[in-house]
């Protein structure tokens, strides 16, 4: 199982960023820089409306995971989940709607009515899809992230096949938007049916009897949803900001680097996700030690892929610009993809940490966390917008956000018991002294050879074997055998427990 779960992870991570690849510069050249960053203004604000659904979605997985953890039927949960995201839901496309009548002035000149129209359609999918993302949290709190995947894979094709056609067929950002709000229409179904099969004895239906199951989901959600909402502002909102103050065309260039964050969070993400239920559930049981001795673990996993990764990417920044975007992209872009992998390192380094705050109950600290950094990220990130241009959207999150992700380690090491100088030295200190070689053979290279495809094919290339060398050495050949999965190291002992609930639905 969760062998499972992490491949599927992997793969569906691998999929989005192949998604990213190649439709970010197939629509970056169809657009053009305006249309582009019209598009990236639009799909901002579909993916803050999101928020509803991943915030309280994080709060489900929880409650779920700890039911079954004590051996209870989680229908009380899923019932509550479903009409409360479901009203969440409302509440964000409402907000769409008055978005796309009143901030027409964010989209290039020309698209102001594609955009109030592609909006209203956005809103559309977001009301219908809200609901059903609760089965979607529910299969990872049941620990099927397999099929929850699944579903994730089947929004990421939908979405990039109908955008391939919307083009095509001689559509603009509305066609975009009606491929998007289908998409999220027809995955959230999907993981309505998965669960549903999947787990025939959960009762399924919505309902809101049960007060307690509410006031949980809303107490413990209310800070997810924030902690959320704050680290999006922190990593997205930026291209807002920069359509506002200069133009949509501008924010095309920084809305493209984002999407190449992706391919770094594709590495790490997969598994750290699967951290949440399995903690809360041995926290449940009392096991507080072994949730201390994985999030050392994690932690270590987590920077000793993400340092070497996000070296190597921006090393080869400009290379790796020319080929993916063209000639036609700024020159300021490479600056920017530096700057935003950057922040990657803090982001992912900590993610472990993060997750088991969630897991063991201490949100409230994530809440304010997240809330401190996005709002200093966001006046930080309008002041240097406006000074120096699209570039200190970047270095407003870097100093900002990013640094203030450190925090998190502290955090975790004292809610689980754990000495931080053990966490440090044995989480991020193996991984950084690990990372070394790696990175010293990939500046000899960008040093040695000439600018282009080559030296960005070989740079990348001998980075990953040098990182993947170590990583070996370090296991040992014994280990390899008898633990190859990191994830029987991260979930080991933890057993799913059996399905609930054999009543109606």
């Amino acid at each position: 199982m969760i062998a499972r779960n992490t491949l599927s992870g992997f793969g569906v991570r691998g999929l989005l960023f192949l998604s990213v690849l190649v439709l970010t510069p197939y629509l970056f050249r169809q657009l053009g820089p305006a249309g582009f960053g019209t598009w990236s203004v639009l799909f901002t604000f579909v993916t803050v409306a999101s928020l509803t659904e991943h915030g309280l979605a994080l709060a489900v997985v929880k409650l779920v995971a700890e039911e079954r953890g004590r051996g209870h039927d989680p229908g009380r949960i899923i019932g509550a989940a479903v009409i409360l995201m479901g009203a969440l839901g409302l509440l964000a496309a409402l907000l769409l709607v008055l978005g796309g009548i009143a901030l027409d002035g964010l989209a290039a000149d020309g698209d102001e009515r594609a955009f109030t129209l592609a909006m209203l359609l956005l809103a559309v999918g977001v009301a219908l899809r809200a609901p059903l993302a609760a089965y979607a949290a529910v299969l990872k709190g049941c620990q099927r992230y397999d099929l929850a995947n699944l579903e994730n894979a089947f929004l990421t094709v939908a979405f990039t096949v109908g955008a391939v056609a919307a083009i095509e067929l001689g559509g603009d950002i509305v066609g975009l938007a009606l491929a998007q709000a289908v998409a999220l229409l027809a995955a959230g179904a999907l993981a309505a049916l998965l669960l549903a099969r999947a787990e025939p004895g959960l009762r399924l239906l919505p309902r809101l009897s049960d007060g307690r199951a509410v006031r949980s989901i809303v107490g413990f959600g209310s800070y997810t949803l924030l902690a959320d909402s704050m680290g999006f502002v922190a990593a997205r909102m930026d291209v807002v900001v920069i359509a506002a103050i200069r133009s949509a065309a501008a924010a095309a260039p920084f809305a493209a680097a984002v999407k190449l964050q992706s391919g770094i969070q594709s590495l790490v993400l997969p598994w750290v996700n699967l951290l949440l239920p399995m903690q809360a559930e041995m926290w449940a049981r009392g096991r507080r030690q072994e949730v201390a001795d994985r999030l050392v673990l994690a932690t270590r996993i987590a920077a000793q892929i993400t340092i070497p990764a996000v070296l190597a990417l921006s090393l080869f920044a400009t290379d790796l610009v020319r080929l993916w975007l063209g000639p036609e992209a700024p020159a300021v872009t490479a600056l920017i993809v530096v700057l935003l992998l950057t922040i990657q390192i803090a982001m992912l380094s900590t993610a472990p940490a993060e997750t088991v705050l969630i897991a063991v109950g201490r949100v409230r600290a994530v809440a304010a966390l997240s809330l401190g950094g996005g709002l200093a990220n966001l006046l930080l990130s309008v002041v240097l917008v406006w000074k120096i241009g699209v570039v200190g959207a970047a270095l407003g999150t870097l100093l900002t956000t990013a640094a203030l992700s450190w925090v998190r380690l502290p955090l975790a090491a004292d809610a689980v018991g754990l000495p931080l100088r053990r966490l440090l030295a044995r989480g991020l200190g193996v991984a950084v002294l690990s990372s070394v070689p790696a990175v010293a053979l990939m500046v000899a290279l960008r040093l040695a050879l000439e600018p282009g495809t080559s030296r960005l094919l070989a740079g990348i290339g001998v980075g990953v074997a040098a990182a993947g060398a170590v990583a070996a050495r370090q296991l040992g050949l014994r280990r390899l055998r008898a633990g190859a999965s990191l994830l029987r190291g991260l979930g080991r002992g933890v057993q799913i427990a059996p399905r609930l609930g054999t009543g109606s639905r």
